[in-house]
């Protein structure tokens, strides 16, 4: 009875282990240092433990037992043996977050909603430009309706005035507009080069944020926000993230004539993920300027 208990744990662990150094071989950072490990697993596993179990004799009691302990070293090498997780940073939790909105394609509406406070968001389904950015910065630990509703709140003369039909200040908006979007980014978040010219596209980062202007003369505040994608096109060029309808898409960043201005947020850790409050009543739809 102890003897078959003995080998049933013994298999149960040796394919535990075995699965350990599969995984530790194909996730390991580096290839070369994944196949070594695998390589003194296969040793350990097929020479060494084989040829002291030989060396003790023919008991098949103490074989087990000694082939059991034998495995539960190996296991704790293999355990030594993987590689240490990455933590992920905020730039990297902004661009998954608006990769989700391309993914899920979400289709461009400006339609005003009166929103829960703070955190609050409109229906998955839909957003404009500036939604795309709230929900990627929500994931990385950021609620711009609040610290735009705050910071706007406290300092409303370093903020543009609204058009005449909507209030000065409203926490249902104010997140969502681009002329205030941009001047939080420039009032907390470090400012980069703009353009599109060899110097600054090297200062694209994923995880960035860009603000854009359609049209070359028109000066002020800019139409439209997108971020920074993981990728660059073959001959260098930026992707981004960006909904300006029908839905979010990734495109290259000159599909646009003129960048207005280019931000990185200032810290690499991300803060914990802020769930977004939905509305229950009826979606108004208005002209919303962005």
């Amino acid at each position: 009875m102890a003897r078959a208990r003995l080998i049933f744990l013994e298999h149960s662990f040796s394919n535990t282990i075995t699965r350990t150094s599969m995984s530790t071989m194909v996730d390991s950072s580096s290839c070369g240092s994944g196949l070594i490990w695998h390589l003194i697993f296969v040793i350990l596993r097929r020479r060494i433990i084989p040829l002291i179990h030989f060396t003790l004799g023919v008991c098949s009691v103490m074989r087990a037992l000694v082939r059991l302990l034998s495995l539960l070293l190996l296991g704790i090498v293999m355990l030594g043996a993987a590689p240490a997780s990455r933590p992920v940073t905020f730039a990297e939790r902004v661009v998954q977050r608006a990769r989700q909105e391309v993914e899920r394609k979400v289709s461009y509406s400006a339609a005003y909603v009166s929103l829960p406070y703070p955190a609050g968001d409109l229906p998955q389904r839909m957003g404009a430009c500036t939604d795309l950015l709230i929900r990627a910065y929500r994931n990385a630990g950021i609620d711009l309706q609040k610290e735009v509703h705050e910071d706007h709140s406290a300092n409303p003369d370093l903020y543009p005035d609204a058009p005449d039909d909507e209030k000065k200040i409203d926490p249902n908006l104010d997140h969502r507009r681009c002329r205030n979007l941009v001047v939080w980014f420039r009032r907390h978040a470090q400012e980069m080069p703009r353009g599109f010219d060899a110097a600054a596209l090297k200062t694209y980062e994923p995880g960035d944020v860009v603000f854009i202007n359609f049209f070359e003369d028109k000066p002020g505040y800019p139409d439209h926000v997108a971020v920074v994608a993981e990728s660059r096109d073959g001959d260098g060029m930026p992707f981004i993230y960006d909904n300006m309808g029908p839905f979010a898409t990734k495109r290259r960043l000159d599909h646009f004539r003129v960048v207005n201005s280019h931000f990185r947020w200032k810290s690499t850790e991300p803060g914990a993920v802020i769930q977004p409050n939905f509305p229950v009543p009826e979606i108004k739809v208005s002209k919303m300027g962005m």
